[in-house]
């Protein structure tokens, strides 16, 4: 398991206003988000339709990103 160094109050306060802001601008856009549970079978298939390069399978945002593609792509095209 990967442990963080201790965050002092300051950047607390600067991590949530960001992460306010952020919030912010993906309502205003009509924009949600929500946290997956994903297996390798998943990453397989996302790899193998080419929404996601191999390389990219450990970095969640990249997964988050290739699934928001795939997700919105299927949406437009039904």
């Amino acid at each position: 398991m990967l442990t963080r160094p201790p965050i002092d109050a300051d950047r607390k306060r600067a991590l949530r206003r960001e992460r306010k802001k952020r919030r912010a601008k993906r309502e205003a856009a009509g924009l949600a988000c929500c946290m997956v549970e994903y297996d390798a079978s998943m990453l397989d298939f996302l790899i193998g339709t080419h929404w996601l390069e191999e390389a990219d399978a450990d970095d969640a945002a990249k997964v988050g990103a290739a699934v928001t593609a795939m997700w919105r792509s299927s949406a437009e095209n039904s």
